[in-house]
């Protein structure tokens, strides 16, 4: 692991700031992914529910990853310049949120001063007011091992479920094919 400067992250940030956030159209259920990735190394993904509300936000800035599930941190590290979204497998994940990686983001986050309500939600969760001095989350604030593990379980389940829905398109895919398979060689038998 590169070890970057506070200069470094921050001008991470500030670059991830300026670009256009691209958004996926709404899922069935209005579920929406919106992501902001800089040239300088930081990539935030943000999942929204139908009512417009963060449910899960991933930020990698460099080699480090950031990962916030319904008031749960992770923590861990992946190769530079992997893109966000990926399998899991491509993270070393923390045993427990690791406060110098949450210091070394909160202290990037802390300049922000934009309007982007994403950006300013990192900072909301990670614990940064304006006015404060950075440093990793309040007391309290990073979970135990059992709030870790369930929200390893929801992720996991999450990803499951994926897989389920990836699966079942390809069976019905299959059935059709087959159907359409019996259909032509009926009708070829039939003329």
């Amino acid at each position: 692991m590169v070890e970057r400067t506070s200069e470094e992250r921050a001008a991470a940030v500030e670059a991830m700031c300026r670009v256009r956030a691209v958004e996926s159209p709404a899922n069935p259920s209005g579920h929406r992914t919106i992501w902001h990735r800089s040239a300088r190394g930081a990539e935030l993904i943000s999942e929204l529910d139908a009512d417009g509300r963060v449910t899960r936000q991933e930020l990698r800035l460099f080699d480090e990853v950031l990962v916030w599930v319904a008031g749960v941190f992770r923590t861990g590290a992946g190769a530079a310049g992997a893109r966000a979204g990926r399998p899991a497998e491509a993270v070393e994940w923390d045993a427990a949120p690791s406060p110098d990686r949450l210091a070394r983001i909160s202290s990037a986050l802390s300049g922000y001063r934009g309007a982007d309500r994403l950006i300013a939600h990192v900072r909301g969760v990670l614990g940064l007011r304006d006015g404060e001095v950075p440093g990793a989350p309040a007391p309290g604030s990073t979970p135990g091992p059992a709030a870790l593990e369930a929200a390893s379980r929801r992720e996991a389940d999450r990803e499951a479920a994926r897989r389920r829905s990836i699966g079942t398109m390809g069976l019905v895919g299959g059935a059709a094919l087959t159907l359409l398979g019996v259909l032509l060689a009926w009708r070829s038998s039939c003329g």
